[in-house]
């Protein structure tokens, strides 16, 4: 496993993943790493502020704030609402680019190279910028058999 400030290689012998399951931890796996992080967003709009609530109503309880240790869809409906993943899907099952902006496999099929979006900040008390040590560091958590992650 290799990576510079912008740019993550997974090689299937770092993680053990074929692709379909690489894409499917890839559209959750950035979500608790990323938790706060916040791109160059419109700061004008004055009615939204701190101390504001939202209320809402769910169909379950939610049982914590990290992805990485539920499968309740009703959890992962709440967290997507506060944490950005490297990818998703839209609802026809396209890709969409979150905080990974190009995804490519290597011509022998044994390296992944994700591309970062630039200019996206963890927010207070962590004010620092997005780099491929979160996304590596994710990914060692989610494969570490001991930490008890349910992907």
């Amino acid at each position: 496993m290799s990576n510079d400030s912008k740019r993550t290689v997974l090689s299937p012998e770092d993680t053990g993943l074929d692709r379909r399951k690489f894409l499917a931890i890839a559209g959750t796996i950035g979500a608790p790493v990323v938790a706060g992080c916040v791109g160059e967003g419109d700061d004008d709009d004055d009615d939204i502020g701190a101390g504001d609530t939202l209320y809402t109503s769910l169909e379950a309880s939610v049982d914590n704030l990290d992805p990485a240790y539920t499968s309740l869809a009703v959890t992962f409906a709440v967290t997507s609402q506060i944490v950005e993943s490297l990818f998703r899907f839209d609802h026809e099952l396209g890709i969409v680019e979150e905080l990974g902006t190009d995804i490519e496999l290597s011509d022998d099929g044994t390296t992944w190279t994700v591309e970062l979006r630039e200019g996206v900040e963890f927010q207070p008390p962590h004010q620092r910028e997005f780099v491929a040590d979160d996304v590596v560091t994710n990914f060692e958590r989610r494969l570490d058999p001991d930490a008890g992650t349910v992907w």
